[in-house]
């Protein structure tokens, strides 16, 4: 692969067969006004306008915008949609603002790396410079990768780590909050809904009533039992209705609702086998939560 150095007034494919690539991890970075994505994309902008490119010009360049989408594997819409178009011959040139942005892989980062150099395809870092025409210029690109790779399993383990210590202490970790609770920022915990606290103590009383989650599932909605509308914190919005059969189930069976919190949620599900050689603090338990029980 050849990565191109280029001095002001330098020869530039035409812009319809630039790409510029950037990304973001979390849809909360997309989301703000001044995100890092629009200033990415500018800094690239910037870079070939003081290389040759008209202003105007840079407006025809494609541009591939990844929103929420981490940077451990290739499984990102954009970045598939910009090899495609590599494939049908119409990117020629690819600028992004560093390596992270493209990949924190580094099996992942030279099989792009192979990738770009079969379609001939030249690329711009603006933060890493580098030459990959050499033995040095390729061992400084994958070390930079492998840096980027290691901070990534770092601060996930670091995650990993806060959130169990979080679980054991009984605190809501966030995701979706069960039906009959409202997250509670003060506590670190749940706060009960009354009117839905209401349905989840009718569907206890009618499973143990009936015996069956489908026949309690339709006696709550002949009843009239609805959930209440909901906005979560990504502004998605969950409009009122019955509970369906799959929440009727996870309602009659999840712990939260006598005061309990899991610990290692995800070792829940695993066989019995790979449960019992998993280290003690990485096995599944319930502790005490710190919200009051509604059942």
């Amino acid at each position: 692969m050849t990565t191109v150095t280029l001095k002001k007034g330098g020869e530039l494919p035409a812009a319809h067969e630039i790409a510029i690539y950037t990304r973001v991890s979390t849809d909360e970075q997309a989301a703000k006004p001044e995100s890092s994505l629009d200033n990415q994309r500018h800094r690239c902008c910037q870079y070939l306008m003081a290389h040759g490119a008209e202003e105007a010009g840079v407006k025809d360049v494609r541009v591939y915008r990844e929103e929420g989408f981490s940077g451990k594997n290739t499984k990102r819409p954009q970045l598939q949609q910009l090899l495609r178009d590599i494939k049908e011959g119409r990117v020629r040139l690819l600028v992004f603002t560093e390596l992270s942005r493209i990949s924190r892989s580094v099996k992942n980062f030279l099989d792009l790396s192979k990738f770009f150099e079969d379609y001939s395809v030249e690329f711009i870092c603006l933060k890493e410079q580098f030459d990959t025409t050499t033995p040095h210029g390729r061992l400084i690109m994958v070390v930079l990768v492998a840096l980027y790779a290691f901070e990534r399993e770092t601060v996930s383990l670091r995650t990993i780590a806060a959130l169990r210590d979080r679980a054991e202490r009984g605190l809501f970790n966030g995701g979706q909050v069960p039906v009959g609770y409202t997250s509670d920022k003060e506590t670190g915990g749940l706060a009960i809904v009354p009117e839905e606290a209401l349905i989840i103590r009718e569907a206890y009383r009618l499973y143990l009533e009936l015996g069956s989650v489908s026949k309690t599932q339709r006696a709550l909605r002949d009843r009239g039992y609805k959930r209440l509308e909901r906005t979560s914190r990504r502004e998605m919005v969950r409009p009122e209705g019955y509970l369906s059969w799959n929440n009727v189930d996870s309602i009659l069976s999840n712990p939260a609702y006598i005061g309990l919190k899991k610990v290692n949620a995800k070792a829940e599900r695993l066989p019995k086998e790979v449960r019992l050689a998993l280290p003690e603090e990485e096995r599944y338990r319930l502790v005490p939560a710190v919200w009051e029980p509604i059942v």
